[in-house]
């Protein structure tokens, strides 16, 4: 349906309706203070979606495309949840974000939500998974059950389950 978020900024006497200069401001930006752990989307629905699961989450301004023009900066140190929309631009857009968030300092601990683990459809999302499970724990669980290590540790996960099942 029709966007519900739109953009504005503050101005002398009020606000304007419209962006503001790059860098930009990440969305739930005063959530993530204290948030050891931040799941990155695409768009507002999306991280409102994996907020109402207990979950902190936010989004670049602007949608897929334009992570060059976002402050990723306050997710410095924290362990980030890359969960890209399921079709060529939502991973696309989580790889360069990804690109990005390896280069803060302090490091973050990366880490991606596969979409088909968690049996999504092409083009569907956060919201849609959110949608189709609810907001329970078995939500929560299924999320984390398809969640792996992005970087340089990323295969060491698959390696010591191998080992474990004697493959």
């Amino acid at each position: 349906g029709d966007k519900t978020f739109r953009q504005a900024h503050r101005v002398p006497g009020g606000y304007a309706w419209g962006g503001i200069a790059t860098p930009w401001p990440l969305y739930n930006a005063d959530k993530l203070t204290e948030a050891e752990t931040v799941f990155v989307v695409e768009g507002e629905k999306a991280a409102e979606a994996v907020e109402r699961l207990g979950l902190t989450a936010t989004t670049g301004p602007g949608g897929a495309g334009k992570a060059a023009s976002v402050d990723w900066g306050p997710l410095g140190g924290r362990k980030v949840i890359l969960w890209p929309d399921h079709d060529e631009t939502g991973h696309k857009h989580a790889a360069d974000v990804a690109s990005i968030l390896e280069k803060l300092r302090p490091p973050v601990k990366l880490f991606a939500v596969d979409p088909a683990a968690l049996g999504l459809n092409a083009k569907e999302d956060a919201f849609d998974f959110c949608e189709q499970n609810g907001s329970g724990p078995d939500a929560v669980s299924m999320i984390r059950a398809a969640t792996k290590p992005l970087g340089p540790s990323a295969g060491l996960r698959d390696l010591l389950e191998a080992t474990i099942d004697g493959r």
